[in-house]
């Protein structure tokens, strides 16, 4: 019994944790000076090549559940969304990379199930613009790294 209450527990923080990530994503996804792309698990099933945004997502076929990017340039909604994405990625990251190049900081964040990634989210931050982007889905660590072998060929 008490380990019921235990995997019910984990089941609702999990969930809750889903919830908040797509509130975020919806909060922003309705603004204007926000540019938005959402593509459902469906949509990656008919793209046959998988390249997305220099991405060679091929062998990921059939593990991918969505992609959500959210972008803009307005000064004020950068510092919003950055302070609330930042915030948001507390404990239940892990953070897989870092890259500063010039006027250019990307960060990798990790959420894992076991063996399982369950989601990668980047945090893209320029002079210009700050960018999020969330991909869902059930891959592995090995996937990731086919990714970016491919797309840096």
């Amino acid at each position: 019994m008490r380990m019921k209450i235990y995997l019910l527990g984990l089941l609702l923080c999990c969930a809750t944790l889903s919830f908040a990530q797509d509130k975020w994503f919806s909060k922003y996804a309705d603004m204007d000076d926000v540019t938005t792309v959402y593509i459902s698990k469906k949509m990656f099933q008919m793209m046959p090549t998988m390249e997305y945004i220099g991405l060679q997502l091929a062998n990921m076929q059939g593990k991918i559940d969505g992609l959500q990017i959210l972008s803009t340039e307005r000064k004020d909604l950068q510092a919003q969304m950055r302070k609330e994405f930042n915030g948001m990625i507390g404990k239940e990251y892990e953070e897989l990379m870092r890259v500063k190049d010039k006027g250019t900081k990307a960060n990798f964040y990790i959420r894992q199930q076991g063996e399982l990634i369950k989601e990668l989210i980047m945090l893209a931050d320029t002079e210009e613009n700050f960018s999020v982007i969330q991909l869902k889905g059930n891959f592995t660590l090995q996937d990731i790294q086919e990714i970016t072998n491919e797309s840096s060929r």
